[in-house]
């Protein structure tokens, strides 16, 4: 039909369009369906590869692990203010090798949380140094060692209020990191 030229062929085009076209559409909604699905799809096995990593790291460490709670204050001020300045973050470790070994981000309020593991041969607990530094960077900002011998599961350990100098030269023309400390 869709080589009449006629009055006649005009006539069936419209007939036709008039059967073809909701088909079409209905074939777009079914192809954008599937592509939300299949996104989905990937989404959620994303996730649960998350899941299957999360409880791989939770088996290495032992059923019976236990975790204790450092909570601390970390003021660092920024020259470009509270809106344009990033968060910083805040890593706790065995003094010297394994500084920053379990870290955190300090929020907006400036109150910090870090947890770690009891009992673990790998960490010197009467040793430990508490890092505020630049998460783009990794510039120490401020540091302090503590010991953490009396960490338990039950109550949280106060931490050190840790302050320091963020100062993002560049802001002002960006150089694809910023925010950070420069």
């Amino acid at each position: 039909m869709g080589g009449l030229s006629s009055p006649v062929g005009s006539l069936a085009m419209s007939v036709l369009e008039g059967v073809f076209l909701p088909t079409a559409k209905d074939a777009a909604l079914a192809s954008a369906g599937l592509v939300t699905s299949t996104s989905n799809l990937l989404v959620q096995q994303a996730l649960s590869n998350d899941t299957s990593q999360a409880n791989n790291a939770m088996q290495s460490l032992g059923a019976n692990t236990l975790f204790g709670q450092v909570d601390g204050m970390c003021t660092i001020s920024n020259s470009q203010g509270p809106i344009l300045s990033g968060l910083p973050a805040i890593g706790v470790g065995n003094t010297g090798s394994g500084i920053n070994e379990f870290t955190s981000m300090v929020a907006p309020d400036g109150s910090y949380q870090l947890v770690l593991p009891i009992g673990n041969s790998s960490i010197t607990y009467n040793d430990m140094a508490i890092s505020a530094y630049d998460t783009v960077s990794g510039q120490n900002l401020d540091s302090t060692v503590v010991d953490l011998s009396g960490i338990n599961p039950n109550t949280p350990v106060i931490g050190p209020s840790l302050s320091g100098t963020c100062n993002d030269t560049d802001a002002g023309n960006p150089d694809g990191d910023d925010p950070d400390c420069d």
